[in-house]
């Protein structure tokens, strides 16, 4: 494809990542793309894109629906300026990577809503009650 785009991706624990912030893993990083549903490491790259002033794109699914951000140094706000409520839990989280109580509590809420409010509304307003009756 493009031999100048040079992709490096990292796997590590926000709690251990000591050892890929160094000086010279972000001199030599032109731009940073998320895509975890994690709002601690959101937390923990905003401030070194903004210090090492490298663009970073956020994608992720916050709530029911696909989220996005640019944070663009010294022209956006950065994930720390923006207040995000903290009982928002990624949607992919609760669908693939359940790990707490109140992620089945959750998905239990969404499968409700979507079978009996939902589905039923819709159902609703494509057949009205007149369209069968002569």
């Amino acid at each position: 494809m493009n031999d100048r785009v040079n992709i490096h991706a990292m796997e590590s624990n926000v709690k251990t990542s000591e050892d890929f912030t160094g000086e010279s893993v972000w001199a030599s990083t032109d731009c940073i793309l998320k895509g975890i549903d994690d709002t601690k490491l959101d937390l923990f790259l905003a401030p070194l894109s903004i210090l090492y002033e490298i663009p970073m794109v956020l994608c992720d699914s916050r709530d029911t629906s696909f989220f996005s951000r640019t944070i663009v140094p010294h022209q956006t706000d950065h994930c720390k300026a923006t207040k995000e409520s903290k009982d928002v839990t990624p949607r992919s989280n609760i669908l693939h990577f359940p790990y707490r109580v109140s992620h089945c509590f959750e998905w239990s809420r969404h499968v409700f809503d979507e079978n009996f409010t939902q589905i039923p509304g819709i159902a609703k307003q494509c057949n009205p009650p007149d369209a069968f009756v002569s």
